[in-house]
């Protein structure tokens, strides 16, 4: 979801009597279909072989997995929404600051009322129509990245990091300031903000090409959750899986996991 007033309808505004019985109608049709697949399913199971049982299996898994989610998003429409403070919120954005920065507040308000706690937000795909017009920058951020050493595309690359990372620090401020528990908001929570490639110079050669080796990746909060912070960790040879920091934000959220795709365990020096 991109758009600032949807996301705050779907968060903080209370839904209608008629439109959480047509939400509920919706969802019992989803578990009429679920009922009629596993049914169908278990007619199936003794004619199969044992690589296609498997198959069919996991298959099965998955459908269950649906399942809780409808049971938990029936659970959510007799939820009341939480109230927040509007006043600063500018939905009638203009600039790509603007929209970033509402965004930013609703990521906030989302956390602060417990609304959720797992947040994925993507600040703009790399080739897109967004310009940082209001900073001079009349390239999209992708080009700018391939800058070649081009002293004009590289300060406006520099201006739009720098805008960037000032929007990200008054996050974290804000969630620094609020009181939670036994310290602050961000002592509960792990903000994880990077890229899945670096910069369009490429690593060694220069000829402009991306690369997921040797990514520039900022943590910040977890102080209560076990992340030691204040620190710059460069880790030697290239070759630490930026896997492992994910099994570390897991862990750290309470999951037992020791292995996450290609991580094969804690990143050393976060704890």
């Amino acid at each position: 979801m991109n758009k600032p007033r949807a996301v705050f309808n779907r968060l903080f505004v209370p839904d209608t009597a008629k439109d959480r019985a047509a939400e509920r109608v919706r969802y019992q049709r989803r578990q009429s279909l679920l009922d009629n697949v596993m049914h169908q399913s278990k007619a199936l199971e003794w004619r199969l072989g044992r690589t296609d049982s498997e198959r069919l299996g996991e298959y099965l898994a998955s459908i269950r997995e649906v399942e809780l989610q409808l049971d938990r998003n029936q659970k959510w429409l007799d939820h009341p929404k939480p109230e927040v403070d509007t006043s600063d919120l500018q939905f009638a954005f203009k600039t790509r600051s603007e929209f970033l920065k509402v965004m930013y507040d609703l990521m906030f308000f989302s956390l602060q009322t417990d609304s959720t706690r797992i947040i994925t937000f993507m600040s703009g795909v790399e080739v897109d129509m967004y310009k940082w017009g209001e900073l001079g920058a009349n390239k999209d951020y992708h080009s700018l990245q391939h800058h070649n050493g081009n002293k004009v595309d590289m300060e406006k690359l520099s201006k739009v990091d720098k805008r960037e990372a000032e929007l990200l620090a008054g996050f974290l401020t804000r969630l620094n300031e609020t009181a939670q528990g036994d310290g602050c908001m961000l002592d509960h929570t792990m903000v994880l903000y990077g890229s899945g490639m670096n910069n369009g110079v490429g690593v060694e050669d220069g000829k402009g090409s991306h690369s997921t080796r040797k990514l520039p990746t900022l943590l910040a909060g977890g102080g209560k959750l076990g992340i030691k912070q204040g620190q710059h960790l460069v880790y030697e040879k290239d070759m630490t899986p930026l896997c492992n920091l994910h099994v570390t934000l897991m862990q750290g959220m309470g999951l037992e996991r020791d292995h996450f795709v290609d991580g094969t365990g804690r990143l050393t020096g976060l704890s």
